[in-house]
């Protein structure tokens, strides 16, 4: 029960060596442990059901992002866990980088932990913002650095670790005027949110897309 992404064949081949005996003797508390070593799955229950039946509850893991390492993309849940992806369904999210293999478990999830604040206090300043977000690096925890999608062109945002909804708020405010002072293509490569009273817009550098830099 509660098997989406883990299949019966993966459930059933931790109970391998128990074939032919009676339920009474299997090892149960062992063969839960086994299942949750499935990455998919969060904690699982064993009951014996009489008379010679066993359920197996499932509480799979709920992935939040696409973690891409190298040239591969995975899916990673709230705790930090990584995920194979499935062969069916479908998943909508940001991409995540700069989770090193190395990282303990508590800092992992320490890190998703600051992209979900990041996510919910984003939709905060505007319903539905959190689907510009295509991908966040992870690898400076002082700096949360977030690829926002844009018509006129993906723009980089340095957010700190703190205050993410005020500084989303500035952003989603004063974009449009940001552009309009560059004048010509308008086009921002990245803002800079990280200080107070002070935001530090990019342009292209000199020679692309006849930008002039800063």
């Amino acid at each position: 029960v509660g098997n989406r992404h883990v299949s019966r064949r993966q459930v059933l081949e931790k109970f391998a060596a128990d074939t032919g005996q009676s339920i009474f003797r299997m090892p149960l508390e062992q063969r839960r442990l086994g299942i949750e070593e499935i990455a998919w799955v969060e904690s699982a229950i064993i009951e014996r059901t009489l008379p010679n039946r066993l359920r197996v509850v499932l509480k799979e893991r709920e992935p939040v992002a696409f973690f891409r390492t190298g040239s591969e993309l995975s899916l990673m849940d709230g705790s930090g866990v990584v995920l194979e992806r499935p062969e069916r369904g479908e998943f909508h999210f940001p991409v995540l980088t700069g989770i090193p293999p190395h990282l303990l478990a508590e800092e992992r999830a320490r890190r998703v932990g600051l992209f979900r604040r990041f996510l919910e206090e984003t939709e905060l300043v505007v319903a539905g913002a959190g689907a510009q977000v295509s991908e966040v690096d992870l690898s400076d925890d002082s700096d949360l650095r977030v690829t926002l999608t844009d018509p006129d062109g993906a723009v980089l945002v340095h957010c700190g670790n703190e205050g993410f909804m005020e500084k989303m708020r500035i952003y989603a405010e004063h974009i449009g005027e940001w552009r309009s002072a560059r004048g010509g293509s308008g086009k921002i490569v990245s803002v800079d949110l990280r200080f107070e009273r002070q935001v530090i817009v990019h342009g292209p550098q000199k020679g692309q897309d006849g930008g002039k830099g800063r």
